[in-house]
This record gives structure tokens, C-alpha cells and sequence, in this order.
């Protein structure tokens, strides 16, 4: 059990690697996007690393459209085909969702065998699992990472105020 963590752990390290080389490179070079990865709060408590308290997501940024806007993002790596939703914590959601609810762009990036898939949150939140050989319009490049950050928002109805 601790051996296929610890596999899983390094699969998902090579993975934010490429991403972040790659993708993100590719968005602050374009001037599209600053993308930083964020770290989780953690201490050393008696030779071993104890996670203190829950992150928000992997990664954050800002767009440099001259909007500010706030980019948050999510990145899985998957061995196999599918990603189940149930591996985006709580406190991961809660962020993409509050992200959203405050116009800015939130992100589910899928790093799996066969390439990189990346997901606007609001078209994927409420899906049990993710096939990703049946969304491999999804799946992305440096140059269409680049152009799925600069699609417009769809924006959710307003709400009207309460009596």
C-alpha cells in the first residue's frame, strides 16, 4: 500500500512538473495567464512531514488580460482512463466554486498516459467520473491550454435579491 502511494506521489510530481514547464510556461509566455503552484501548509513534527491544514487548489494565478482576474486550477494524474470527481476534495471544490461565483476561471486539469485534458469546473462539478477518451475534445496542447484560458465566462443567471 505504501509502495503505490508513493508511485502515485511521483507520478503526480512528474506530472505537475510537465505541466507547469509546458502549460503554464506557454500562458505567461503568450501574456495570457501567471500561473504559480501553491504549496500545501505543512510542518515537521518528529522527523516526519504532517499537512497542517487544508490548501485551496494545486495552483493559482491571475489573467494578464488586464482583467485580474483570479485562475485557480486543479491538476489530477490518472493511471487509467476515468477520473472520479470523489478525488477533488471538499476544500478543493469549495475554491474552484467560490472562484467561479467570483468571475474568475477555474480549472480541472486531467494529466493521464495519452496527454493532458483540461475542463472549465462549471461544465464538470457536478459529474460522478470523467471518460477521457470520450472527451478528447478536451484534451489540450501548450497553444489550446492557452486558448481554453482565454474563453469568455458564462456567466451564472443572477439571482434576484431577497425580500
Amino acid at each position: 500500500m505504501i509502495s503505490q502511494q508513493r508511485t502515485a506521489q511521483a507520478n503526480g510530481k512528474r506530472a505537475e512538473n510537465a505541466l507547469e514547464r509546458l502549460f503554464h510556461a506557454a500562458a505567461r509566455a503568450a501574456m495570457v495567464a501567471d500561473i504559480w503552484k501553491v504549496p500545501t501548509p505543512a510542518e515537521w513534527v518528529k522527523g516526519k512531514l504532517i499537512y497542517t491544514k487544508p490548501s485551496v487548489t494545486d495552483y493559482v494565478g491571475i489573467m494578464l488580460d488586464g482583467s485580474g482576474r483570479l485562475v485557480a486550477e486543479e491538476a489530477k494524474s490518472i493511471e487509467d482512463d476515468v477520473l472520479y470527481l470523489s478525488s477533488v476534495k471538499p476544500h478543493q471544490r469549495g475554491f474552484l466554486d467560490r472562484t467561479e461565483r467570483a468571475h474568475g476561471i477555474a480549472l480541472l486539469t486531467v494529466i493521464g498516459k495519452q496527454g493532458v485534458w483540461s475542463f472549465r469546473w462549471q461544465d464538470v462539478q457536478s459529474r460522478t467520473s470523467i471518460t477521457l477518451r470520450a472527451n478528447m475534445d478536451m484534451a489540450v496542447t501548450p497553444a489550446t491550454y492557452v486558448s481554453r484560458l482565454r474563453l469568455p465566462l458564462r456567466l451564472p443567471p443572477a439571482s434576484s435579491p431577497s425580500p
